[in-house]
Formats: structure tokens, C-alpha cells, sequence
């Protein structure tokens, strides 16, 4: 019976540039490439404070519209992304407006933590915690505590010294204020060390020199925009059974937290290369799944590793027979056979390598088409969803399809995986995988 308003909180405070300064997407040869944005960031500074050059954006985006397979869309993408940056523009603010595009007419609100009038108002959440720096500690020593004895690992290795607030220079480098045990706070790697009263000072006179360490910054969404609820992927959710501990000191409840929705894609050719292989879809999920080891194995794999097995287990047994008839001459025998071994071992495993690659030659075709599935599904290793950027799925079949999908707005929605199936130019969810079935 009230107004909620959905914020998406952008990550604009984490200094790891390395991990928001690419993308990977799938080439004109189906291989993965990694795609990055060049940047004269310093080390320790927040993905807010730095400037994209022009220079850099333009040599991304060309090479994106280089690696990325012809498609209808494609030169759409590319002038929508070009679009959307502006000169003096962040990662953030560029990101920002990508989303808004598609959320706005879902009334999404999408908010940058770093903006200065938002830091003043997180001014109280720095004082409280620096202000009971010792109750910060206990309560996260139980929470931990809490967590190992489920059997789980905890989602953020323990530093018991770290404060959960960041200090922030003129530069918008972030440096963990750590607890000394005698009183004072050290900015570390910074090499500044004062009271903990000139610390809470400066929280109040300039509120934004602090940042949210990943446990902290919940109960700082929380003192901001009182949270209904909290929605997330699976590392975000996992941080909450830690967080709770800071949200004791600050005398909070923990908000409910929803899973977000997941969902994988399936463009036509995968379809057909999965029905031809006989690969149900109800048996497929985010999982990674090596499908060339184990059909390469029906193909005659298993012939070539019991022949190499084989081989390798006479010839141990004949140099075995060949030493102990010989041994009386000395122990020189069973060097020389030893070293002779490991020359006829190399030997015979390039020889099992090269009948491997003429096994794979001969069925080139089919290994082809299970890589193409592998690499859509479970891009290199990885979930597709965590690894595979929308780019290849946007400058195919432009974004409007996504919008359309029917499980916007509805938090009820059976949690699991959306597996969306394109034929043509239509898209259809055939299911939602909840604990290990369709439905």
C-alpha cells in the first residue's frame, strides 16, 4: 500500500579497475576475445574519479565493430553506444546512461553513491562505525564465526584490522583505514596514521573523504533509501550473512533479499547443433559442461587412450624384464633404462597427441558445432550470463526482445534460469529451471 520506488545501485566506489575495464564477446571465427578500455587510472582510484579519453573509447568501439560477426544490428550498437559517452565522461556515467535506455520505462532509478550531496548524507554511517570500531570487530568475529560453522566459506576474506571504511584523497583514491590498536587509524597505503577523534572530524566536516568497504555499504543503502528489499546475484547475496554483523552495530535489520533472475540464451544454430547431439534442454543449465571430451570419447577417444595405455604398460613391463635380467652388471642398468624410459614416454606421448589431433580432424565438423554450444552457453569456462557480454546478443537481434520478456515486475516469479530460445526474429521462454528441473 506504498509508493516503491526500484534503485539500481551503481558500483562506482570499487577501485578495481582491472575488473570492470573489458568485455569478452565472441569473434568472426566463434573464439573469445577480450575486448578492453584503455584508461590512465591510478592504483587505488575509484572507477568514479576516472576520465575516459577520447582516444580510448573510439579505439574500443572499432575494435568491437572489427571482432564482432556481421548482423543486422550491429551498426545500430555501435552508434548507440557512441552516443550514449560524453567528453569527461567516467565508466560510471557512461554505464549509467546504456542503462537508462532500457530501464527508464520501467521507472527504474539508477544512482551513482560517489555524487557529493549523497556522501553528506552518509556522513552519520562514518561517525557511527568510526566511533565503535572495537563493536564493529566483535560483531563481525561472530558473524564469520556464524558462517564457518554452516560449512559455508565466507563470501570476503576476514581483515580483522580493516575498519569497513575506506579513506578518500582529493584524487579519489581509496585506502582501507585500518586499526592500529593504539587509538589511531592508518590510511593504508597511504602511510597516514592519526587519532581516531581527528578521523570522526573529518567524517563530519567532509563527509565525502569516506567510502563503504563491500559489508559496510549495505547498511549505507540502508541509512540512504530505507531498503523494502535487497536484489541480487549470488556473490552480492552471500555478502548479507556478513554485513549483518555492521547492520548490528548500527542497530538495523538486515533487509529480505530476493535472488535476481537469470537467463540464458539460445541463438538458432546452438538450438539445432543441440538437437542434432541429442542434448535436451531440460538437462542443460549455467553449469559449465565439457561436451568435446565426452563425445570425442564415442568417436574413438577411448579407443586412443586404451591403445596409449595399453602401449605404455608393455613397455614398462619389457624394460622391467630387460633390467632385472641385467641388473647383475650393475646399478649403471637401471639408470640407463630409467633415462631410456623417460625418452620412449616423451616419445610415445607425441605420438598419442598427433593421433589425437587426426581423431579430431576427422570429425572437425562435429567438434565445431559442440564448441559453438560450449562457447554460447558456458563462454570459456564460465556461466554465460558471467562471461559472454550482451554485445554479441545486441548487434544480433537489437534489445527491444528483452523488455518484452514476461517476467518483469513480477518478484513472485518461481526464482531459477529463464532459458530463452531464438528462432528467427522471435523469442520465446520455454522454462524456468528451479532446483534442477524445467518447469
Amino acid at each position: 500500500g506504498r509508493p516503491v520506488v526500484p534503485v539500481f545501485w551503481i558500483a562506482a566506489e570499487d577501485h578495481d579497475w582491472a575488473e570492470v575495464d573489458h568485455v569478452y564477446v565472441l569473434d568472426r571465427q566463434d573464439e573469445l576475445v577480450r575486448l578492453r578500455l584503455p584508461a590512465h587510472g591510478m592504483p587505488h582510484q575509484m572507477v568514479h574519479a576516472i576520465q575516459l579519453q577520447p582516444a580510448a573509447v573510439e579505439q574500443v568501439l572499432q575494435e568491437a565493430y572489427a571482432r564482432l560477426p556481421d548482423a543486422p544490428d550491429k551498426a545500430e550498437l555501435l552508434r548507440t553506444l557512441q552516443a550514449a559517452w560524453r567528453p569527461g565522461d567516467t565508466l560510471a556515467n557512461w554505464f549509467a546512461r546504456l542503462l537508462w535506455r532500457w530501464v527508464a520505462p520501467h521507472g527504474l532509478v539508477v544512482l551513482n553513491p560517489c555524487w557529493p550531496g549523497l556522501r553528506e548524507l552518509a556522513a552519520p554511517v562514518w561517525e557511527h562505525t568510526l566511533a565503535h570500531l572495537d563493536h564493529v570487530q566483535a560483531e563481525l568475529e561472530a558473524a564469520y564465526a556464524a558462517v564457518a560453522a554452516t560449512g559455508a566459506s565466507p563470501e570476503v576474506v576476514r581483515d580483522t584490522t580493516h575498519s569497513t571504511v575506506f579513506y578518500v584523497d582529493e584524487r579519489g583514491r581509496r585506502f582501507v583505514l585500518e586499526d592500529t590498536g593504539r587509538g589511531s587509524l592508518r590510511a593504508r597505503g597511504l602511510g597516514v596514521e592519526q587519532p581516531v577523534a581527528t578521523w570522526l572530524a573529518l567524517a563530519r566536516e567532509c563527509p565525502e573523504s569516506f567510502s563503504a568497504n563491500v559489508l559496510l555499504r549495505p547498511v549505507v543503502q540502508d541509512h540512504l533509501l530505507p531498503t523494502l528489499a535487497y536484489v541480487g546475484g549470488p556473490s552480492e547475496i552471500a555478502y548479507h550473512p556478513l554485513a549483518r554483523g555492521v547492520f548490528r552495530v548500527h542497530e538495523r535489520n538486515l533487509p529480505p533479499l530476493v535472488l535476481r533472475d537469470r537467463l540464458q540464451w539460445y541463438p538458432p544454430e546452438v538450438l539445432r547443433n543441440l538437437e542434432k547431439w541429442r542434448l535436451p534442454l531440460h538437462e542443460l543449465d549455467c553449469t559449465p559442461r565439457d561436451l568435446t571430451t565426452s563425445v570425442l570419447a564415442d568417436l574413438g577417444g577411448e579407443r586412443v587412450t586404451a591403445a596409449a595405455v595399453d602401449l605404455a604398460t608393455t613397455a614398462a613391463a619389457a624394460w622391467g624384464r630387460f633390467a632385472d635380467a641385467l641388473r647383475d652388471l650393475g646399478p649403471q642398468v637401471d639408470s640407463i633404462v630409467r633415462a631410456q624410459r623417460r625418452r620412449e614416454q616423451a616419445g610415445m606421448e607425441r605420438a598419442v597427441r598427433k593421433v589425437q589431433r587426426l581423431l579430431e580432424q576427422r570429425h572437425e565438423t562435429a567438434l565445431r558445432q559442440l564448441r559453438h554450444i560450449e562457447r554460447w552457453l558456458w563462454t570459456d569456462g564460465h556461466p554465460q550470463e558471467r562471461r559472454l557480454s550482451p554485445l554479441n546478443v545486441w548487434s544480433r537481434y537489437g534489445w527491444s526482445w528483452l523488455v518484452e520478456l514476461p517476467f518483469w515486475g513480477d518478484y513472485r516469479a518461481p526464482l531459477g534460469v529463464y532459458h530463452v530460445l531464438e528462432r528467427g526474429l522471435e523469442s520465446d521462454v520455454v522454462g524456468v529451471e528451479t532446483e534442477g528441473s524445467a518447469t
